[in-house]
């Protein structure tokens, strides 16, 4: 291929061309296809025994069902029509256009004139020509592009201007990597014009680079052209060109290393985020916990003596009293970092910082917190004894004038080495409950992370390590058993316990959640848009102590909680709240009531339920409702309504009892209509497959089969298939087969034609017999 890109082929032009040939070609194709399909076809049905070699596998309409079988890639139907095959070969056409396209880009944009051999280091005539171009569009000559300038440019290799918002974002960007990279008069300098080709050459944007390159005359490889002639680059002294190359690379390392991230140019300041991160290193370093790093410590960020008596004899000088005979404190190391950053070593907090897992970000990389938190829908997650014993010393090592308590300074400081405070948002704001002086005690800052661990597990274990956990994440994390296990065992071991709050309007579920909380009643209504949670550890008769989580739910949202079907999956036990002195908001309760009980036991996530009456203070002119209540109850085989009075703060031991219902998932679990009829389909289904079991050993003793139990199940699955007392009575043979297929597929057994035809006759017999 000859040099340049004037003779490379341009996709675009030849593309349609060759689509509209290709799709000339399908057609073509397609209509033969559909000749020879009509052929054997109607000569698979006809009474002549000509050709029948040929004709064979079309010749019994049995082929032509097994043709259809669902192991093909489609049904016959679907084969026969001719779209399906359009459609594939248009596929194969996308794939190859998509090769082409890629060749072709690689063509017009090589990656080898650009790079030394196998580096990603720009090639020094890459750097001189964009040097060039720099110079040719500074038309003033003053060391810098200013807008018109930047925008003639733009022009000249794009096609098109750019608005003054553009431009000052193209600023921007460069000034957030490198602050000289625009000058005090606003100009982009030279060194900001070489980091946005950094910054196109680190994105894989080659394509603007070679546009760049190629409006201003350079061929492939980078060599000037004249009239076809190639002209060499002229050359320049040795000094200036080694100067620009030094900017360039100086670019290109702010460019994988920015130092916006880290540092702020105009106070000559270690940003907040750097400063947490490394707060987080020095104390993960600071193995003896002496409170300074000495050499060994620092010999561990692959700092040699060397160096570190370097460093410390500058930042000696420059800040003293931040290294001593011991070594560094936290101000030294980091007034050391500063000191890297602006001595244009960057890389040097980089490195230390990807070591400990932080991204370009300044947060934990996913990769870092590499633990898996894969669970069944009715499955949690807990913190274990290890992990809440390192929270309980975290809390009483903040809690520095030991009221049992952390105030607001305290508590900023215990999160001082993590990004921010996770519980500054609205979903844990207010989910715990305060102390009188307005601070957190220990027992709100244990159901806080309780909270944020069942919510999110991952954002718990990202905060724990902020906070310098040295354990490993399988210690600090328990996955719990199904509730469903726990239901068939008649108990849970969990230590946290979820609990919805239903109810209508004006019921009282927010009152309930601030009696929990131990806040004050009040009398104002307003009303609660969105969810709500309420944290808390309670203490129980026995002793122990378990964490219990209110989850308030409005009465607007009920419906859409309902419209997934593993919605009440981390329910561990829902209360029904209702004011007991207004029959309508009970006729409400009541409704919910049903609609939850019903949908949880439609999808197998059934949990205890309880019926709370609330305003017990009030007198009841509608002793219908407490009469219907009651009744219901009694209709579901729960235990009674329970009365309180959130304002006379008569709870009734409702806490206690919720988790005494969450601790055995086995009673209180409501019957309604839904859950009878279920109940009664699955009795008889259980029934006949008994039957069938039965009928298969009686038969397979009779021929002196002798099978696996895996194989047994099968079969009787199979016969319950295919019998005609189950399922469809109206379903083909050949639809059974498929359901028949489906079952065998999802067990884990693949049988070959003959077994599977052998198996479905069987399975008849049996069907037949019972």
């Amino acid at each position: 291929m000859a040099k340049g890109s004037d003779h490379l082929l341009n996709l675009t032009d030849v593309m349609p061309n060759t689509s509209k040939r290709v799709e000339d070609l399908i057609d073509k194709e397609l209509s033969m296809a559909k000749t020879t399909v009509a052929k054997r076809t109607s000569s698979s049905y006809s009474s002549s025994t000509t050709n029948k070699d040929n004709d064979e596998k079309f010749a019994k309409k049995s082929d032509l069902e097994k043709f259809a079988k669902k192991s093909d890639l489609e049904n016959f139907a679907t084969r026969s029509n001719l779209s399906y095959w359009k459609d594939e070969l248009r596929s194969e056409m996308k794939v190859q256009y998509d090769t082409l396209k890629k060749l072709i880009y690689e063509l017009q944009h090589p990656q080898p004139t650009l790079f030394y051999p196998g580096t990603r280091t720009v090639k020094n005539r890459v750097v001189k020509a964009l040097y060039r171009i720099f110079t040719l569009c500074d038309h003033d000559k003053d060391g810098a592009l200013s807008d018109a300038e930047y925008n003639h440019y733009w022009v000249k290799c794009f096609g098109s201007g750019l608005s003054s918002s553009q431009i000052e974002n193209v600023k921007r960007s460069v000034q957030e990597k490198f602050y000289d990279g625009v000058n005090d008069r606003g100009h982009l300098t030279l060194a900001g014009f070489f980091i946005l080709h950094a910054q196109y050459i680190s994105d894989g944007l080659l394509s603007k680079t070679w546009k760049v390159l190629r409006s201003f005359g350079y061929n492939d490889d980078i060599i000037l052209r004249y009239d076809n002639y190639y002209v060499q680059l002229q050359q320049q002294q040795q000094q200036a060109v080694q100067n620009v190359l030094d900017v360039f690379n100086y670019a290109q390392t702010t460019v994988v290393h920015p130092l916006a991230p880290l540092f702020n140019q105009n106070t000559r300041m270690l940003k907040p985020l750097c400063a947490r991160a490394l707060k987080r290193i020095f104390i993960l370093s600071d193995s003896d916990r002496d409170g300074v790093l000495s050499d060994r410590e620092l010999h561990l960020h692959d700092m040699q003596p060397s160096e570190i008596a370097a460093v410390k004899k500058l930042v000696q000088e420059r800040h003293p009293g931040e290294v001593t005979s011991r070594g560094f404190t936290l101000a030294g190391f980091l007034s050391l970092h500063a000191l890297y950053i602006e001595t244009v070593r960057p890389e040097k907090t980089w490195a230390l910082l990807t070591s400990f897992g932080y991204g370009h970000d300044l947060k934990l990389r996913d990769d870092y917190l590499s633990f898996s938190f894969e669970r069944a829908p009715d499955q949690s997650v807990e913190l274990t004894d290890e992990a809440i014993g390192f929270l309980t010393w975290i809390f009483s090592s903040f809690d520095l004038d030991a009221d049992g308590s952390l105030q607001p300074n305290e508590l900023d400081d215990l999160f001082s080495t993590s990004p921010e405070s996770p519980w500054d948002i609205a979903l844990y704001k207010d989910a715990a409950g305060g102390t009188a002086s307005g601070g957190l005690s220990l027992n709100g800052f244990l159901a806080k992370w309780s909270l944020m661990t069942l919510l999110e597990p991952a954002k718990s274990f990202a905060y724990l390590s902020y906070l310098c956990y040295r354990g490993a994440s399988t210690s600090a994390f328990h996955i719990t058993k199904e509730r469903r296990v726990d239901r068939a065992e008649q108990k849970s071991e969990r230590n946290v316990f979820q609990c919805f709050v239903f109810g209508p309007k004006k019921a009282g579920k927010s009152a309930l959640l601030n009696s929990f909380l131990g806040r004050p009643f009040s009398e104002s209504y307003a009303s609660t848009p969105k969810e709500r949670f309420a944290a808390k550890v309670v203490n129980l008769p026995e002793g122990d102590k378990k964490t219990l989580i209110l989850r308030e739910i409005p009465e607007d949202g009920v419906r859409h909680l309902l419209s997934n079907t593993k919605s009440l999956a981390a329910c561990d036990v829902a209360i029904f709240l209702h004011d007991g002195s207004d029959e309508k908001l009970w006729k409400k309760a009541e409704k919910v009531l049903n609609d939850v009980a019903s949908h949880a036991v439609r999808n197998s996530f059934g949990m205890p339920c309880l019926i709370v009456a609330a305003k017990s203070d009030l007198h009841c002119p509608y002793l219908m409702a407490m009469q219907d209540s009651v009744g219901v109850h009694w209709d579901m085989g729960i235990e009674p309504p329970l009365p309180i009075c959130t304002k006379l703060g008569h709870l009734n031991s409702l806490f206690q009892r919720i988790i005494n219902a969450a601790e055995h998932p086995h009673l209180n679990i409501p019957e309604t209509e839904a859950g009878r009829s279920l109940k009664r389909d699955s009795d008889q289904v259980l029934d006949f497959l008994i039957r069938s079991s039965t009928s298969l050993f009686e038969l397979l003793g009779k021929r002196r089969i002798f099978m696996c139990a895996g194989w047994i199940a099968a079969i009787t699955v199979v016969v319950a298939v295919c019998s005609a007392d189950f399922g469809r009575e109206d379903a083909s043979k050949a639809e059974k087969a498929y359901e028949v297929e489906e079952v065998m597929v999802s067990m884990g057994i693949h049988l070959e034609e003959p077994e599977f035809d052998a198996l479905l006759k069987l399975s008849s017999e049996v069907g037949r017999e019972d």
